[in-house]
């Protein structure tokens, strides 16, 4: 009995470590994906009924929290409709106005609506009832809201004559049921629907539970939605592939028949070439969505979701017996079905199965071989690769990144971006290149860090490490050293641990990553230099120009350093700035503004003021702005 269970606990912990490991190569790929001022998203992988991926991310992660899934209700709404057919309480073919005989319209037609009609988009109403729509706390008197409003309101066309995407429809769906059953909407979807599969956290607005914290924008408050059968529910994602399961599998909440009455083409359309309408289930978006990029079999379920803060979606495949839930704010900055498809298809091939159908897993001896950090001048790239998926990310040595080409995908030969641009790699004297490739036409992009490396660095080079120079031989009228090298930090990257890196701040107006780098060596053709670094690089094309040197000396007990016609100054040995006036010296007198300031001094016809951030990136120039705002800490250059 002891051995049964240490292998039923060994098991399980297999199978989370399984999940860990999956869950953290998805997550890496969404977050190149999501935006930085993304406030939250999550996603859940379901196969076989059992959970393989799930997590949360963003701004502020809502790992056991609830989001918005807006519209996905509306496939709740059909299933609490079709739960009252079974039963012989509802008709889908009866008219509305017999169940509600307050519902009425100056428009006769709407006697023919029927709940059909509601449950696929072709009952003909005007579309949406906003007010209350979405706000700050639950509905209050909707229903009459809604009784008011297609009182005074036509329809657009004869019920039935084709489908137009109508949330109005589904209200009265939900009124329907409200109405037969005498209890609230929400109190009927948790106890027929959502508690019976063990989805504890789907709830109505007008019914949230309070265990689970709801997810909202960054700055905005919570959002709850007036017209629940068209798109009320809060879920965690993996409470959402609960719901979704039942679309795979026999069950209690719903019979085998309602659901080939949800799933069956139900929409309408009068264009032979609308290929869109005619796939409407009931609550669904498509009953057979198709999808050029991945081989997903027959019967996709597909439904999306969008309310004021958050964009989700739900696609159910039976092929793969798999589940997919997503939802994030809106500030995701990405398209959140094609985040979980792609995703889907990753963890498909970890499985062995690949699933797209015009891209190939990236061989592992590639990813071995060329997956790590690639270097040019002024600009290095981290490299990464998962499944048939490769990103280009720029980084910094002072840990910043910014997503550059992404979601790259490998044909079996290149890594294509775009229909006539990709990359490609390759290896030359024992080191790896990364390539681009135009119209195919090979340019070197960089070259991997591991093959850059040298003699290791002596202390006295690595005692200059981390050190700052500010730039300190500005002309009147110069732009170049006032925009793109205020000033120097020597640093280093783990990768190549021999080499230096010149980072060099530019204006902090700039909208690009604030640092121009460049990998240095103090080895000059093999001999060592004291006080002179080279370009490290040895790359063809644009990838290696500008390879700046560094020459250091001291003089008078101050630190400066040369690079390409101008004269950095150690900052630390910089003098507090207390009032003092321009010079004729040659140098521009620098000095630290430890006690901020807020007034510029007077400036005389020829002279020039920079004012740098303790980044030593210029903030402010005389020379093209006329106002000054005070500043708490920084630098004062007198020119």
């Amino acid at each position: 009995m002891i051995t049964m269970k240490a292998e039923i606990c060994r098991n399980e912990n297999d199978k989370e470590a399984i999940v860990q490991t999956l869950t953290e190569q998805l997550s890496k790929i969404l977050r190149i994906d999501l935006s930085e001022a993304c406030s939250s998203a999550a996603y859940a992988i379901m196969v076989d009924g059992q959970i393989i991926a799930e997590d949360s991310m963003g701004k502020h992660p809502n790992h056991r929290g609830t989001y918005n899934v807006g519209s996905i209700s509306k496939v709740y709404c059909a299933v609490a409709v079709m739960q009252l057919v079974e039963k012989g309480i509802l008709d889908l073919d009866r008219p509305v106005y017999e169940y509600l005989p307050r519902f009425t319209m100056p428009d006769k037609r709407y006697k023919r609506i029927t709940l059909r009609h509601c449950l696929s988009h072709s009952c003909s109403l005007p579309g949406t009832q906003w007010r209350w729509l979405a706000a700050g706390r639950p509905r209050e008197d909707y229903y009459e809201e809604v009784y008011r409003f297609l009182s005074h309101s036509a329809l657009h066309s004869t019920p039935g004559d084709f489908s137009v995407y109508c949330n109005d429809g589904f209200t009265l769906a939900e009124m329907v049921v409200a109405q037969v059953t005498g209890m609230e909407y929400g109190e009927y979807c948790k106890e027929y629907i959502t508690e019976p599969i063990g989805a504890y956290s789907s709830r109505q607005s007008s019914q949230r539970n309070k265990v689970y914290p709801h997810t909202a924008i960054v700055g905005m408050p919570e959002e709850s939605i007036g017209p629940e059968g068209a798109g009320g529910i809060g879920t965690t994602m993996s409470d959402l592939c609960k719901f979704g399961q039942l679309f795979l599998i026999q069950n209690e909440i719903i019979s085998e028949e309602s659901k080939q009455e949800i799933n069956k083409k139900q929409g309408a359309t009068f264009l032979k070439e609308d290929a869109y309408s005619t796939h409407y289930g009931l609550g669904w978006d498509s009953v057979a969505m198709p999808h050029t990029e991945y081989d997903l079999g027959s019967g996709v379920l597909d439904k999306g979701g969008g309310t004021a803060q958050f964009s989700s979606r739900l696609v159910v495949i039976p092929k793969y017996h798999a589940v997919l839930a997503i939802s994030a704010t809106l500030d995701c900055g990405c398209d959140v079905k094609e985040e979980i498809l792609q995703l889907f298809a990753i963890a498909m091939m970890e499985r062995g199965i690949n699933i797209w159908t015009r891209c190939q897993q990236i061989p592992q001896q590639i990813k071995e071989t060329y997956e790590g950090l690639y270097l040019s001048s002024g600009n290095f790239f981290r490299l990464t690769m998962q499944g048939p998926r490769a990103d280009v990310i720029r980084v910094d040595s002072r840990g910043g990144s910014q997503n550059l080409y992404t979601n790259l995908l490998f044909d079996g030969t290149k890594l294509i971006w775009k229909p006539n641009d990709a990359f490609d790699l390759t290896e030359h004297d024992g080191k790896q290149y990364l390539m681009g490739v135009v119209h195919e036409r090979h340019y070197p992009v960089g070259v991997k860090a591991e093959g850059c490396r040298c003699e290791a660095l002596t202390e006295e080079w690595k005692a200059r490490l981390g050190k700052e120079y500010i730039i300190a031989n500005v002309f009147y009228d110069d732009i170049v050293g006032s925009s793109q090298f205020n000033g120097i930090r020597l640093t280093s990257m783990p990768e190549v641990p021999e080499l230096l890196i010149a980072s060099f701040t530019a204006e902090a107006r700039k909208k690009t990553l604030p640092y121009f780098e460049v990998p240095l060596t103090p080895y000059i053709d093999g001999t060592y230099s004291e006080v002179l670094a080279c370009g490290a690089l040895q790359l063809p094309y644009h990838a290696g120009r500008d390879l700046l040197n560094l020459y250091f000396e001291e003089k008078d007990g101050i630190g400066f350093c040369y690079s390409s016609g101008y004269l950095y100054q150690d900052v630390t040995s910089l003098q507090s700035y207390r009032g003092q006036g321009f010079t004729d010296s040659q140098l521009n007198q620098i000095y630290v503004l430890d006690q901020g300031l807020e007034k510029l001094p007077d400036i005389p016809e020829g002279r020039r003021i920079l004012i740098f951030n303790e980044k030593l990136s210029v903030i402010y120039d005389s020379l093209l702005e006329d106002s000054f705002t005070a500043v708490q800490a920084g630098y004062i250059s007198l020119i």
